[in-house]
């Protein structure tokens, strides 16, 4: 499977940082700051790569991130140390009830304490993830040896589609416009 590399500037973190730094503590989080740095950032590599896409505002950003091409966008993001493999997978929490249309996976590259890179990984319809997601759930150990801290739906990184034709296509039409 091919990804989308994209390297991550200072500005970026300093934007993810920002809008991580405007979520307010609450007991139903058991993200650590930095965790949420890391979606923002996906969401920064996803701006960087479909300028054309469309920020989500008021009470839509709790059900989508982006819209373009007439789909809202859900961009789920996770942290790693190693790149990415059709056998590794991608998780949402099972107690989202977003309305996209499509979710997008991310991977940030953590190194050294640094973020200088992550991948778009690919992207899957809200039904082929329906269809597709298996149940992990809370205390679950993982291959990776992460055990999970809540339930999730969980697909694989090869149940993604390829996300280089949708890059291609949504270029070719923002360039003609």
């Amino acid at each position: 499977m091919e990804f989308i590399k994209v390297n991550i500037t200072d500005e970026m973190i300093k934007r993810a940082e920002e809008r991580a730094s405007e979520i307010p503590k609450s007991k139903n989080t058991f993200m650590p700051h930095e965790r949420h740095v890391i979606g923002f950032l996906g969401e920064e590599m996803f701006k960087r790569v479909f300028p054309m896409g469309k920020q989500s505002k008021g009470s839509n950003v709790y059900n989508y991130d982006y819209l373009m091409a007439n789909k809202r966008f859900e961009i789920k993001t996770k942290m790693c140390s190693s790149d990415p493999r059709p056998d590794y997978e991608c998780s949402i929490y099972t107690y989202y009830e977003q309305k996209a249309d499509v979710y997008l996976f991310c991977r940030i590259k953590k190194e050294f304490g640094n973020y200088p890179y992550g991948w778009i990984l690919g992207y899957i319809t809200k039904k082929s993830f329906d269809d597709k997601k298996i149940l992990i759930k809370k205390g679950t150990k993982q291959p990776n040896g992460f055990t999970t801290r809540v339930d999730t739906w969980n697909v694989y990184i090869k149940d993604l589609k390829p996300i280089r034709p949708l890059f291609d296509a949504s270029r070719n039409n923002h360039e003609r416009t």
